[in-house]
């Protein structure tokens, strides 16, 4: 595990120059850390239910699926698949569309449970960008 440096009072700014300092894969741990923490304090306000759908919509695609997702695009961009990566390159990208779907199906449930539209619900949650 890598050790990040950090002052005792740690300003914003701060924060963010130590998050900078984390790996690919120690920033998605810590995405998921803090999206968990934001839950659970958001959380008096949600029922089990919608609690449970916020989980599942703020769930990222695994990292590895990601990275090779990345590496192929980046091939397939120069002209440089193989045969063999274009199909797996298929592959990840119908992972990555059902995934996708699916988590667009979670917030289409809790609009639902909520009773606000689909846009309300991305406003309310920040989910742009998730």
């Amino acid at each position: 595990m890598k050790v990040v440096h950090v002052n005792t009072e740690l300003p914003f700014e701060e924060l963010l120059k130590a998050v900078g300092q984390l790996s690919g894969e120690e920033l998605e741990k810590l995405m998921r850390e803090v999206v968990s923490r934001r839950a659970r304090l958001m959380a008096p306000s949600f029922s089990e239910k919608e609690t449970v759908l916020l989980e599942k919509i703020n769930k990222g695609f695994p990292q590895g699926m990601r990275k090779r997702f990345a590496e192929l695009d980046r091939k397939r961009k120069a002209e440089k698949l193989s045969p063999l990566e274009q199909e797996e390159l298929a592959k990840l990208t119908d992972k990555i569309e059902d995934f996708n779907a699916e988590r667009i199906g979670f917030m289409a449930q809790l609009a639902r449970l909520k009773g606000v539209s689909m846009s309300e619900l991305v406003k309310e949650f920040e989910l742009e960008n998730s």
